[in-house]
């Protein structure tokens, strides 16, 4: 084997020690390994297509996590009374790619992203803090659910309810013998 290659091995090994131990998190180990495998599938003609040696680390790390079950499956934690279970959201398969897009964002789609994820933690908290605000803005109340889960809004809802006439009074008026009415 190539020193090379046996160097990134080691490489892919350290970064599975490393989360054994706590110093980095899954996503940073996944990363590492997936940096190192894409050097050395850069390097092998064929090598970048095989998914065999990724596949082998990341059941190294999910063995590290099956090894560390306290109580509840790993990653996981009751909070409060309501012994609501949260799920580490870094063992999701798209949290890798994520982590990786997510450097790469302009800084204020990051922001709006930030900002979604904490409003979706409590999403009816969200919506009521928000309407006993002083400062909230008019805007038809079943688009703020939306816009708070980074839902699209119905742009025909907000401005119908916006710029509707103020009254259904009808006005007649008389000319000779005609009628008018608007």
């Amino acid at each position: 084997m190539p020193a090379t290659s046996q160097h990134i091995l080691e490489a892919c090994g350290c970064a599975v020690d490393r989360y054994r131990d706590g110093s980095i998190i899954k996503a940073q180990a996944v990363l590492d390994i997936a940096t190192q495998l894409v050097s050395v599938g850069d390097q092998q003609p064929g090598g970048a297509n095989n998914g065999a040696p990724i596949h082998s680390y990341l059941a190294m790390l999910d063995e590290v996590d099956h090894q560390h079950q306290p109580g509840p499956r790993s990653g996981e934690e009751i909070t409060g009374e309501s012994k609501r279970v949260k799920v580490d959201a870094a063992k999701y398969a798209w949290a890798a790619s994520d982590f990786l897009l997510e450097n790469t964002l302009h800084p204020h789609i990051a922001r709006t992203l930030k900002l979604i994820r904490i409003f979706g933690e409590d999403l009816t908290q969200a919506r009521h803090d928000l309407s006993t605000s002083p400062s909230v803005p008019k805007f038809p109340e079943a688009e703020w659910t939306n816009v708070l889960a980074g839902r699209p809004m119905d742009l025909d809802h907000v401005f119908a309810g916006r710029y509707s006439p103020g009254s259904n009074k009808k006005v007649t008026e008389r000319i000779g013998e005609l009628d008018f009415s608007y």
